[in-house]
């Protein structure tokens, strides 16, 4: 069953988008984020009342609505779903104005619901309903950011932060750390589902992803559609932690070096060139990766190093995609 479609019986409404519809009055099997079983008839009818009025001619009684559905508990968020993508506008006006008051003051579970309710609306909602939700979901971009990295972190992810020297970024207390690179690999428990998550995290345009990671090839797909300018590229279980680009003569020059990651521990700086790796020419950073995806955490490798002109050999012990 589609998330944004529920059974109620009684009074039907039934919406022009596909998954829209919401069944009112009766017994109310389902309501938004919440169940509602056996619910008393005069809780039900009251929930009736108050989406009803939303559309009321009287101000104050529409106003009156808005605030008590804005506190009703368990969210009815299919039904402000349904009533914000109907044909009534003042009362789509209102019941998207209800979802951003929920959307500012919950946390967890219904902050998810409502945020994925609100990105349906967008894609998939009427004129009125898209652009409103659309506003709301920029507005609180930042807040929906931070609820998206500590669901990406919980269920596995990787992710890695600019920093500063690289990137020109003077990290603040509470200023915003711009994402560098999101790792999804062997240790990530999202599935599917869970890569909704990276749909709030405006600045990604490249993921890395491991063959071990539990997601099908269609999700992969699928993430592509949803978000056209993310580059999505696979990367073996080995991190040795560092870019590059081909040098002007041979191998591959270093760019930049993750902190406490394999390369640095061996030693490795921004503007060595790597010639060899494992005992292969590397002339591009392709090539290195493949060298790479040949090895598992642990292993010991060499690389042949030019630094000012200085040639040596040093022995880098891989790391994995594992911190944060």
């Amino acid at each position: 069953m589609n998330p944004m479609t529920r059974v109620l019986v009684g009074w039907v409404v039934a919406m022009p988008s596909a998954g829209m519809v919401s069944l009112l009055a009766g017994v109310l099997l389902f309501a938004g984020t919440g169940q509602w079983v056996g619910a008393g008839e005069a809780r039900l009818q009251e929930l009736r009342g108050l989406l009803l009025q939303l559309s009321d001619d009287e101000y104050q009684l529409r106003e009156e609505a808005e605030t008590a559905l804005a506190e009703w508990r368990p969210i009815p968020l299919n039904e402000l779903l349904a009533v914000a993508n109907g044909k009534d506008l003042e009362g789509a006006a209102r019941a998207v104005r209800v979802l951003r008051r929920l959307y500012s003051t919950t946390v967890g579970g219904d902050f998810d619901a409502i945020d994925d309710g609100l990105q349906q609306l967008v894609e998939e909602g009427q004129g009125l309903a898209a652009s409103r939700s659309a506003f709301v979901l920029e507005e609180f971009r930042m807040r929906r950011r931070e609820r998206a990295i500590v669901s990406l972190k919980d269920l596995g992810a990787v992710i890695r932060y600019a920093n500063r020297n690289a990137f020109g970024v003077i990290d603040q207390d509470g200023a915003e750390r711009p994402i560098q690179q999101i790792m999804i690999g062997r240790r990530w428990t999202g599935g599917d589902e869970g890569l909704r998550y990276l749909k709030r995290i405006p600045e990604l345009n490249i993921l890395f992803y491991e063959d071990a990671a539990k997601v099908s090839p269609q999700a992969w797909i699928d993430l592509v559609q949803a978000i056209p300018n993310l580059k999505i590229d696979k990367r073996g279980a080995a991190f040795l932690g560092l870019s590059a680009q081909p040098a002007n003569d041979a191998g591959v020059r270093v760019e930049q070096v993750t902190p406490d990651g394999a390369a640095a521990k061996a030693g490795l700086r921004p503007g060595d060139t790597v010639t060899k790796l494992d005992g292969k020419d590397v002339q591009s950073f392709k090539e290195l990766l493949e060298v790479l995806e040949k090895h598992q955490p642990g292993d010991k490798i060499e690389a042949d190093v030019v630094r000012f002109g200085e040639r040596f050999t040093i022995e880098i012990e891989l790391g994995e995609w594992t911190s944060n």
